[in-house]
């Protein structure tokens, strides 16, 4: 015995009809993603490399160690950016909404008005407000506040079509939490997961976002990692940028200084080191 077809009145399907329309309401952009999209679109019809700049704070960047060196390189940064705005790349800062932002302090005075050299975008925590918007950026360099939430704009970017995305781990602040994720740990993931160029330096990240574009004068007061290396060896060896960088990626936040004593290559070609950090200022502990 066959069933009649079932009947819906025309209230019910109304009622369907109200109910889907108020879903995809909520499923629209914010206004701050909609703008940045519009941003994005109308300002990258030359495809300029993009400068992101992720919620930079004074809450975030003081609240850690290094805080002062941290401001030094992205003011230095910015320096030689500013420079390049509107011909070679364009600067975009992505601020958390209430928030007070570093970036006014440390974008050079000389250089013009600062709304004329930075887009600002206002976002949510936890958002990079990218949903929706379409990115034809052939490199993104991202500086953040913070490095685990560069995982947000670093994913967002390359899903909303940027060519490459990089990074530079020295630009990126800490958030002193305590179960925060080791730097090693984040960078390894944005390298082999997300697919994120890690960068070693500011001058190799300056060559890579604006290749035909000015170099970047490296200060040789400016330390590029947060930890200072010393080598000694008796071939007179010392680390390239990449192995420094790795090296003070391994070592703990409160590892000030590292004293490294080459040992005899055996059976392998990997280099070794008998390590000596310098915890804090004063402590020191023995390791190998």
């Amino acid at each position: 015995v066959s069933r009649p077809a079932k009947t819906y009145s025309t209230r019910a399907l109304g009622l369907c009809a109200w109910f889907a329309c108020a879903s995809l309401k909520r499923l629209r952009p914010s206004t701050g993603r909609r703008r940045l999209g519009v941003l994005l679109q109308a300002s990258l019809a030359d495809e300029l490399p993009i400068l992101l700049l992720h919620d930079l704070q004074h809450r975030t960047t003081t609240r850690q160690r290094n805080s002062d060196l941290l401001m030094q390189r992205l003011a230095a940064l910015l320096s030689w950016a500013a420079r390049l705005v509107g011909s070679k790349l364009r600067i975009v800062e992505l601020r958390r909404e209430g928030a007070k932002s570093l970036v006014p302090e440390l974008m050079p005075t000389e250089c013009g008005c600062f709304e004329d050299m930075v887009s600002i975008v206002n976002m949510k925590t936890g958002f990079s407000a990218l949903f929706g918007a379409e990115v034809t950026a052939p490199r993104v360099l991202v500086c953040a506040g913070v490095l685990e939430e560069a995982l947000y704009p670093c994913h967002d970017f390359l899903r909303a079509g940027a060519g490459q995305v990089g990074l530079v781990p020295h630009l990126c602040g800490a958030s002193g939490r305590a179960g925060e994720l080791s730097r090693a740990r984040t960078s390894s993931h944005l390298e082999e997961v997300l697919g994120v160029k890690i960068l070693e330096s500011m001058g190799a990240a300056s060559t890579w976002l604006v290749p035909d574009g000015p170099a970047f004068a490296v200060s040789t007061t400016l330390p590029q990692t947060d930890v200072s290396i010393a080598v000694e060896s008796a071939d007179g060896m010392e680390l390239s940028d990449d192995q420094a960088l790795i090296m003070s990626l391994l070592l703990p936040p409160d590892v000030s200084s590292v004293r490294l004593v080459k040992i005899g290559i055996g059976y392998t070609s990997a280099l070794k080191f008998f390590c000596t950090p310098n915890v804090g200022s004063f402590a020191q502990a023995v390791g190998a």
